[in-house]
């Protein structure tokens, strides 16, 4: 069974109500009232005043607990509007529209809904045996990849280790000698004497040294 209370003609938008009302839908009317008791807003005064007196109407009108009712239903509907106007410059007006709102508030008997409610905590609060997952064939061997990754790794740190190790039999070995050439050649170069050095001089000591090419003179022509 249910009972109704409705508040009609109330000076408030509808839009302003409706964000109060959806706070008490679907609750027992003890927590309804307390939530619209700490609700900061001028309509929970009013949605307040309808939810009490839908809640005598259940009590002294269907015989019903107070302790099992909940709020089924709980919408505000449209009112007429109130037309204002404001005057402004220039001989204007501007409107003003004070809207009115009829509150609707229905209880019913919620004993067996609380009931079920009661269940379904129960059996939330019950610990539910939790199956454990098959294990995965994968997950016992190890990894192929790891291994093989760790040998190479090995095999390359141990050729760059001997790499290392041992001493350019090529580089060093060949440098050095081309060096040491190099050196030896340069050395004897300057031991021996210029062939054409002394050639020169013998001849110049016999008499037998050339004489310079006399230089050829252009003579311009006369006239």
């Amino acid at each position: 069974m249910e009972a109704k209370a409705t508040a009609r003609y109330i000076l408030i938008s509808p839009t302003k109500a409706r964000l109060v009302v959806d706070l008490i839908r679907r609750k027992p009317v003890e927590e309804a009232l307390a939530v619209l008791r700490y609700t900061p807003r001028r309509a929970a005064r009013a949605v307040e005043k309808v939810l009490r007196s839908a809640i005598a109407n259940a009590e002294h009108n269907r015989n019903l607990s107070r302790a099992d009712l909940v709020v089924a239903e709980a919408r505000v509907d449209p009112g007429p509007i109130l037309k204002r106007w404001h005057p402004r410059q220039r001989g204007m007006a501007f409107p003003i529209l004070k809207r009115m709102s009829h509150i609707t508030v229905v209880v019913k008997d919620g004993g067996a809904a609380s009931g079920d409610r009661k269940a379904a905590g129960a059996a939330r609060a019950r610990p539910v045996a939790r199956r454990e997952a098959p294990a995965r064939a994968g997950a016992a061997r190890p990894k192929a990849g790891a291994g093989g990754t760790a040998a190479r790794k090995g095999g390359t740190t141990a050729k760059a280790t001997a790499s290392r190790a041992r001493p350019k039999a090529a580089g060093a070995g060949g440098t050095a000698a081309r060096k040491g050439g190099t050196t030896a050649k340069a050395t004897a170069s300057r031991a021996r004497p210029k062939a054409g050095g002394a050639g020169a001089a013998a001849r110049a000591k016999n008499g037998t040294a050339k004489k310079p090419a006399a230089k050829r003179t252009r003579q311009g022509k006369e006239g």
